[in-house]
Order: structure tokens, then sequence, then C-alpha cells
């Protein structure tokens, strides 16, 4: 070990930096944004298996060599950060009384999972609440517990919680109704170090003294939206906001609801009736930039609370809003993909799979009320922000729209270099009076190069719509001054080697310059129109 000590690196690191290193990986990894207790994990964080656990990890670099061992048996803290349900189901008790008499006096970071439905796992969970719940910085419950372990929880989240951090617990359930009508049953009203609840299944009273110092806040279809308002408005610290919404308690309430300011608020999610949702997020004024994602999923739904003429001005008013502050606040660049569907519209940074904005729309039947209209709005709140930074455009859906709104929203485009679509989207993209300009002088997407098409199942009709649509483009663009340097296919096979009339050779012989693009086993294979074909 001595020889092995002075080759490999890492023996060499300071006591303090492997501590720091041992305690990184101790931290219980949990799936989804909470900065003061976890890290999001990635895709590919191979801790999302249990055999990659923290505590696994952990007990695994105790057992390198006899340095590391001292160093992370030593440290309470380590053992306390990752108190894991998932690696801690065995028959005997002894391991697990090993593992909470590692962690000393130290506070303590809990994932709690009871599907095994093990009676060891079960009594060890009573003596966690039991005689440890004031030492628990962090829980999290992401799976069903049954009617005795919500007993023994309801038991302790009577009691005060001086350290607790985060709590996200997510029961089917329900608690005793006391929750609701006492203000300071939830942790006795005494939770100062709170800042991350996500109980979504839970209804508590919106009073509680410790709700103003929350940063982060999950519920779900338990509360109005007038109490919800009450409640944001006394809350200036919260960050992160997401809320399921019931529909049936709006009527004649909409002049009379809280305006709530939060200064913090960066990333806010709502669910349930499209009239709810809306009225919640004309009466919140977030941080500028504020990220949104609504979703509105019943279809055929009646406005009942405000007029179809309401509503589209609501929606205008709200998607301006956030659309707007958004993409103007944040500067995207890179790839980016823009869905556009008659019910529903999102924006993913393609580069690291982050939605930057998410609107759903239900099927709604008013009189009057055309479906398209709110998707209309969206798209002229989006025409006006800056995407100067953006340059990989994918656009797909079944709602793109036609000229002149299309013209307007590619104008938003001006820095994109390689655009990708579909035959019909493109066709509808480009189905301009003028050609391609948008005051006959200056074309929209002045700097594309490439134009990336998705092929159609049918080969006929691909090759068909490349005539009828890609070509005349590509001449167009050409004679303005402003030519396709790239063209992929998307193709599987030989685009210059298919038979007549689907062969391409032809078809772009005064296309001179412009470079085909097509894959072909597994690699990108090209050819310059007007060169000599080679095999």
């Amino acid at each position: 070990m001595a020889n092995l000590a002075s080759s490999v690196p890492i023996f060499k690191l300071h006591t303090e930096l492997l501590l720091e290193i041992f305690s990184v990986n101790a931290r219980i990894v949990i799936p989804y944004r909470n900065p003061g207790a976890v890290r999001k994990p990635q895709a590919s964080d191979p801790r999302h298996r249990h055999r990659f656990s923290s505590l696994t990890i952990t007990v695994r670099s105790s057992q390198v060599c006899g340095e590391w061992r001292k160093i992370i048996l030593g440290d309470p803290l380590l053992w306390g950060s990752c108190i894991d349900f998932r690696v801690l189901a065995q028959k005997e008790d002894n391991w697990r009384e090993e593992i909470l008499r590692r962690t000393g006096d130290s506070l303590l970071s809990v994932v709690v999972n009871l599907d095994r439905n093990s009676a060891a796992l079960s009594k060890f969970f009573s003596a966690l609440l039991n005689h440890h719940w004031t030492r628990i910085r962090h829980l999290y419950i992401p799976a069903r517990v049954g009617q005795f372990q919500v007993r023994e929880l309801w038991n302790a989240l009577a009691r005060p919680a001086p350290h607790l951090q985060s709590f996200h617990v997510y029961l089917l359930h329900p608690l005793p109704d006391v929750l609701d009508s006492d203000v300071s049953f939830l942790f006795s009203g005494n939770a100062p170090s709170l800042r991350y609840f996500r109980a979504p299944y839970m209804y508590f009273n919106l009073r509680t003294p410790w709700l103003p110092q929350i940063r982060e806040l999950e519920t779900k279809q338990s509360f109005t939206v007038a109490e919800l308002l009450d409640a944001y408005a006394r809350m200036p610290l919260l960050e992160i906001l997401s809320v399921a919404l019931n529909g049936s308690d709006l009527a004649g309430q909409s002049n009379n609801l809280t305006q709530a300011s939060l200064p913090r608020l960066e990333e806010i999610s709502v669910t349930g009736a499209i009239d709810a949702c809306l009225t919640l997020l004309e009466h919140i004024a977030p941080a500028p930039g504020c990220l949104l994602s609504m979703r509105s999923h019943q279809n055929g739904i009646h406005l009942t609370t405000m007029t179809s003429t309401d509503f589209v001005a609501s929606a205008r008013r709200v998607f301006s809003t956030y659309v707007e502050s958004y993409f103007n606040h944040h500067h995207l660049t890179g790839k980016l993909i823009f869905s556009i569907y008659p019910s529903h519209l999102s924006f993913i940074e393609l580069d690291n799979n982050h939605t930057l904005l998410e609107v759903g729309f239900p099927s709604i039947r008013s009189q009057g009320f055309r479906q398209h209209s709110s998707i209309s709005d969206l798209l002229r709140a989006i025409s006006s922000c800056r995407f100067s930074g953006v340059t990989q455009l994918f656009i797909h859906g079944t709602a793109v729209p036609r000229y002149p709104t299309s013209t307007i929203l590619l104008s938003a485009f001006h820095s994109v270099k390689a655009l990708k679509a579909s035959l019909k989207t493109l066709q509808t993209l480009f189905e301009v009076p003028s050609g391609i300009t948008l005051d006959n002088t200056a074309p929209v997407l002045p700097l594309l190069q490439t134009l990336e098409v998705m092929p159609e199942r049918r080969l006929d009709v691909f090759m068909t719509e490349i005539q009828s649509i890609i070509l005349p483009f590509l001449a167009s663009r050409k004679e303005a001054g402003f030519p396709i340097r790239f063209l992929d296919l998307d193709l599987l096979t030989h685009p210059l080697k298919l038979t007549h009339p689907f062969n391409l050779g032809s078809l772009l012989g005064g296309m001179t310059g412009i470079t085909l693009l097509w894959h072909e086993e597994g690699e990108v294979r090209e050819y310059l129109v007007g060169s000599e074909l080679s095999d």
C-alpha cells in the first residue's frame, strides 16, 4: 500500500480535500431541483441505481484503505447524509443499527422507501421518527406508505422540527383533518430552518408560521386560487413554485383576488383548469425572466368563469408577460427545439435538454372562441423576443403558423444558420406571397446556410414534395443573394443513386454550389452539386 500511495495521485490528497470529496459522494440524490439539500442528477448519473447509492459509495470508500476508513468512520456527518432505505432492506437489524450508530449526533438526510412492505424497515422508520425526529434535516418519501406509517408520520409532524430544511413527502393516504383546522399543528408551528416544502397530497393550514420562509413549494389541488394568492403574498422568498389547481372556485372572485409580489420567483409550474391557471398567473408578479410551465389537459371544458373575449385577453396578457420576460432576460445559445401544436407549445434547449417554456391548452367549447387564438397570441409575444444566440432551430408540430405570422415569427431568429423541419412545416413557414422576403429586400433567416428536411415515410411523396417545396425555395434564396449551402435530406440511402424519377442528380442540376448531405452506414455523406459523382 505504501508503494501504491506514492504512485497514485489521489492518495496524496490532503485529508480536508478527501473529506470534501467523500461529503459530495455522501449527499443523497433526489430527482428534482433542491439546491439546499441535494444535487439534481443527470440522466447518466449512475447513482440512480441502488448499487451506486450515496450510502453504498460511502461504505465502499471506507473499504479502500486504512487511511480512508479512518477518515470516513471518524466523520458522523458523512453517515448522517445518506440514510437511504433503498439499501437498508436487510432482514436483520444489525446493519441498520450500525449505520445509525455511525451517525453519532449529526443531522440526518433520509430517503424512505417502504414499497417492499418490510416489517423490519417499518420498525426502523418508526424508530427514526420517534427517537431521532429532531435530528432530521432532509426527509424524502417518494413512494406510498401504509396506513401504519402514515400514523407514525402524523405523530412526528405534530412535534417541532428545529433542524428540518427540506420536506418532500408524497402520501396517498390522507392525514387527519387536524392539519387544516389547526394553524400551528404542522411541526407545532416551529420549523425555523425549513426552506423546501413539497407535499402535494397534504392539506395544511396556509397561515402556518413557517410558510413565509419557504423558497420552494409544491401543492396539489388542495387550495383555492384565493387562498393560494393570500399565502403567496406572505412568501417574498419563494423561488420555485409548483401548483395544481381546481377551477370551480373562481366565479365572482377575479376582481377581489390578492396581487402577490414574488421578486425572487424564478420558476413556476401550474396545472389545472385553464381559467384557474390564467387567473393565478395574472395575479402573480414574478422575478424578471421567470420560467413558465403551464399545462391544462381537460378536454372539451366549458368556460364558466370568464367569457371567450375575457379568456383571450387574459391569455394575451399572461403570455406576453411571461414569454417576453423570459426570453428577453436569458441569452439562449446553440440548438433550440420549437414545438407548436393546437393544444401545446414548448421550447427545449437541446444542448442540455432543458425545457424553457411549456404551455398546454385544453379543447375549449365556448361560442365565438377560436382554439388557435391562444397559440397566435403566444407566437406574437415570442416574435418580439431576442434569440440572437440561437444558431440551430428545429421546428415541428401541426399548428405551425401561416403567413404573415410565420414571417414575423422567423424574423425573431435572425441568427439561425441551420433549420430542421418536415416538408409540410417548411411549406407552411415559407408560404410567403413575395417569395422569402420580409420587406422585399431582406429575407427571413438571413444567415441560414443549412436546411435539414425530415423525410416522409413514403419515398415517392417525399421526392415529389422536394421538387414542389424545397427546390423553389433554394432557387429563390439563390436569386436573392442568400443561397443555401447545405441540404440535409436525412435519408438512409444514397439520394443520387435512386432510380428515376427520384434521382436528385438531375433535379439539383441547376443548384451548383449546394452540398447535399445524407446518412449512410452510420456516417454522414456529402456531395457537392455539379461535381463528379464518385462511388
